[in-house]
């Protein structure tokens, strides 16, 4: 999966921009900027994760899920959809 993740560019630059903006809430905190205009950038920070994780959730399931499908493995494939679909609901 970290090969992946690798190559998957755009779930890296989630990160980095969540990093960013989250290094930005920090800075805005410690000089005492509105609490509205904290809170848009921590809501930026939240869809930039958000985003990070469907990318790797998407390249799980390309890979783990599908390959444990077809090598017949239901019994560890259909509980391993269900987790993911519970990570991503809650």
């Amino acid at each position: 999966m970290a090969r992946i993740l690798k190559k998957e560019n755009r779930c890296l630059e989630r990160l980095e921009m969540a990093n960013d903006n989250l290094e930005d809430v920090i800075r805005m905190v410690e000089d005492g900027v509105p609490c509205m205009e904290i809170v848009t950038r921590i809501t930026a920070v939240q869809s930039e994760l958000k985003k990070a994780n469907q990318e790797i959730l998407k390249g799980y399931l390309s890979l783990t899920v599908t390959s444990l499908m077809q090598e017949g493995d239901r019994d560890n494939s259909i509980p391993e959809m269900i987790d993911i679909m519970g990570r991503i609901l809650n």
